[in-house]
C-alpha cells in the first residue's frame, strides 16, 4: 500500500473508532499472538479513548497468553455482546470474515455494523468499509504500530507489550523470512517503549512442554519427501492430539522448526480436524518459492513464505504411507 493510502485509510479508521458507540473486537480463530496481540493493544487505546467495546473470539485464547493485558476480556460467544449498541466490527490479522469465525454472526444484528479491518495477508480480500491492510508488514501488529504512530496515538509500557508479541510470534523471534527492516523497526519502537521483550520471549517462545516434544517426535518420525514436489511432508492425525493434547501452538512451533530443513524447498504439515476436514500448513525459506500460490491451489491462502488451507478428507495410513480420502 502506498504512503498516501494507508494514510487515508488509517484516518478513517480513526474517525470510525471515535464515531463508534460500541465496538466488537475480533480476533480470528485459533488465536496466535499476532491476532491477540493486536487486539488488547487495541483495548487499552479504547481504554484510553473511554470508548464502549466486548472483545470476541470464537476459540479461547490459551493459557500461554496470559501475560497479555486485558486477555481475560475476550468472550467466546456473540450472546453476551449487546447488539443493538455495536455499529463497528474491528478485525484483527483475518484475510477474510470466513477465518476470523465471525461470519455466522454477522446476523445478528438488526442493522449491519461498520466493518474496519487491521491485517498484513497478501490474500486479504477488502471486505471491510475500511481497509488499514499493509502486505509488506511482518505482522498485523506491524500495521497497528504504524496506524498508532501515523493517529499520534500514545504507546504504553503494555500497549507496546501487545504489539512486539504479534511481531515476535509471526517472525519466530525475528528468525524467519517474515523478518524485515520495517518488522525491526517496529520491535526497536516497542522496546524504547518500554516492552518487556524477556517476558514475551519466555511464554511465547521458551514454553515447550514434555507432551509438545512428544508429538513433534511423532511427526519427525513420519517426516517424508513428496515424489512430485520439492516438499517434506508430515501428519497430525486426531488420535495424536487427543493423546498429547496438543494445541495450535505446538504445531506452529513444528511447523517453523521444519522451515530449517534445507534438503527440500518447502514443508507441509497436514492435520486432521473434527468434522471430516483436513488443515495445511505450508513453509519455505525460498525466494524463488511461493507457498502462498500452493495454499490458494487448495482454497487457501496466506504469505509467500507461510500459508495455509482447509479441505475435507480425513487421513488413512497405508503401506505406502500417510493419504488424504
Amino acid at each position: 500500500m502506498l504512503i498516501m493510502d494507508f494514510l487515508y485509510q488509517a484516518k478513517h479508521a480513526l474517525a470510525a473508532i471515535d464515531g463508534a458507540r460500541h465496538i466488537l473486537l475480533v480476533s480470528h480463530r485459533k488465536p496466535d499472538g499476532d491476532t491477540l496481540g493486536a487486539a488488547t493493544a487495541m483495548m487499552q487505546v479504547l481504554d484510553a479513548r473511554k470508548k464502549s467495546y466486548t472483545a470476541f473470539c470464537e476459540d479461547a485464547p490459551g493459557p500461554i497468553w496470559s501475560f497479555l493485558p486485558k486477555i481475560e476480556s475476550f468472550i467466546t460467544t456473540v450472546d453476551r455482546a449487546p447488539h443493538s449498541a455495536i455499529d463497528l466490527v474491528i478485525f484483527f490479522d483475518a484475510s477474510d470474515i470466513p477465518y476470523s469465525g465471525f461470519d455466522r454472526h454477522l446476523g445478528v444484528f438488526a442493522k449491519r455494523p461498520m466493518l474496519l479491518q487491521f491485517d498484513h495477508h497478501r490474500t486479504n480480500l477488502y471486505f471491510a468499509d475500511v481497509n488499514v491492510v499493509l502486505p509488506e508488514a511482518a505482522s498485523t501488529t506491524e500495521v497497528l504500530w504504524r496506524f498508532f504512530e501515523a493517529c499520534n496515538i500514545a504507546i504504553d509500557r503494555n500497549i507496546a507489550t501487545c504489539l512486539l508479541t504479534g511481531a515476535v510470534t509471526d517472525t519466530t523471534a525475528f528468525t524467519n523470512p517474515a523478518t524485515t527492516a520495517s518488522s525491526l523497526q517496529c520491535a526497536a519502537a516497542c522496546l524504547l517503549r518500554g516492552a518487556r521483550f524477556p517476558e514475551v520471549l519466555r511464554e511465547t517462545m521458551r514454553n515447550k512442554e514434555r507432551a509438545d516434544l512428544q508429538l513433534w517426535g511423532r511427526m519427525l518420525a513420519r517426516l517424508t519427501k513428496s515424489g512430485t514436489v520439492d516438499c517434506a511432508v508430515t501428519v497430525v492425525t486426531r488420535r495424536d492430539v487427543e493423546e498429547f493434547g496438543s494445541d495450535e501452538e505446538s504445531l506452529e512451533g513444528i511447523a517453523n522448526f521444519l522451515n530449517n530443513l534445507g534438503e527440500t524447498k518447502a514443508v507441509l504439515i497436514v492435520k486432521e480436524l473434527d468434522g471430516g476436514k483436513i488443515k495445511g500448513s505450508f513453509r519455505t525459506t525460498r525466494s524463488d518459492v511461493d507457498v502462498g500460490k500452493l495454499a490458494l491451489a487448495f482454497g487457501g491462502g496466506g504469505h509467500r513464505k507461510a500459508a495455509g488451507f482447509t479441505i475435507e478428507g480425513k487421513l488413512v495410513e497405508t503401506e505406502e504411507g500417510w493419504k488424504i480420502e
